[in-house]
C-alpha cells in the first residue's frame, strides 16, 4: 500500500506529496484522487510525489493531506489500472546534424548508428512521470543496451531533442540546458500553452519513435 512519506507546501496555492512507491502506482492514485478530492485544480504525477495545485478559497493543504491520507485506505493499485492507455506515435530525425552525441553513443556502445536506431525505435515505451520543464515526458522501457549516463557537463539542447539518460528516454519540448545523450529530433511541437491539451503527453500514454528522413523532418517543421 502507498504511503505518504512527506510533504512540502510549495505556495499558497500548491502542495507536493511524496510517497514510497513506484511511478505507476503515484500515477493511479493521481487518477483515483482527481474525482475524489474537492477544491483541486490539478494533479500532476512525478516518479515519487504528487504536485497538486488547489483552490485556495475552497480547501488548504492541511485538509488535502488529511483527505489523501483517508483515499490510500481504500485505494489499491491494479495492473493496467485507471491509467491513459493511448498510443502515440512521434516521428524522429536521427541523425548527427541534429543529434550531436549520435556517433559517439554508437561508437562507445560498440554498434553501428543503424543498430542504435533500430534498437531505439522498435521499442514501445511508456511515459511514468511529467516533469522538469512543462511537456517533458520520461519514457521508460528503452532497451538496456542503449543506457548511458548523463553527460558530465550539461549543455544547452534544441527544441525537439530526443535524449537519453541512464535508462529513460525523452524529447525536450523546448531549447533548455540539459544533460541527457542526443540521438535525435523531434519535428512536433510538445507544449503550448494555448493548445487542448498543451501537452500530448499524460502519464500511462504507450509513445513509439518513428524514424524519418532529412525531406520529411524540414517537411514537418523541423529546423537544422
Amino acid at each position: 500500500m502507498l504511503k505518504i512519506k512527506h510533504t512540502e507546501t510549495q505556495s499558497e496555492t500548491a502542495l507536493s506529496v511524496y510517497f514510497g512507491g513506484g511511478a505507476l502506482e503515484i500515477a493511479q492514485l493521481a487518477e483515483y484522487l482527481r474525482e475524489r478530492l474537492l477544491g483541486v485544480i490539478e494533479i500532476i504525477p512525478c516518479s515519487s510525489s504528487l504536485f497538486i495545485e488547489f483552490h485556495v478559497l475552497k480547501t488548504n493543504s492541511d485538509q488535502l493531506i488529511k483527505a489523501i491520507r483517508q483515499h490510500l485506505l481504500s485505494f489499491e493499485v491494479s495492473e493496467g489500472g485507471e491509467l491513459n492507455r493511448e498510443t502515440l506515435e512521434l516521428p524522429i530525425y536521427y541523425h548527427s546534424e541534429v543529434a550531436p552525441d549520435l556517433i559517439e553513443l554508437a561508437k562507445q556502445k560498440k554498434l553501428s548508428i543503424e543498430d542504435v536506431i533500430q534498437i531505439h525505435s522498435e521499442a514501445s515505451y511508456t511515459v511514468t512521470s511529467l516533469g522538469f520543464a512543462p511537456g517533458f515526458a520520461y519514457l521508460s522501457g528503452m532497451d538496456t543496451r542503449l543506457a548511458a549516463p548523463r553527460l558530465s557537463s550539461p549543455k544547452t539542447v534544441a527544441k525537439g531533442s530526443l535524449g537519453i539518460a541512464d535508462q529513460q528516454t525523452a524529447v525536450y519540448p523546448n531549447q533548455s540546458p540539459g544533460g541527457w545523450v542526443i540521438i535525435g529530433n523531434c519535428p512536433l511541437t510538445l507544449f503550448d500553452i494555448d493548445a487542448d491539451p498543451i501537452t500530448p503527453f499524460k502519464v500511462g500514454t504507450t509513445v513509439r519513435f518513428k524514424p524519418i528522413t532529412r525531406e520529411e523532418f524540414l517537411a514537418i517543421g523541423g529546423e537544422l
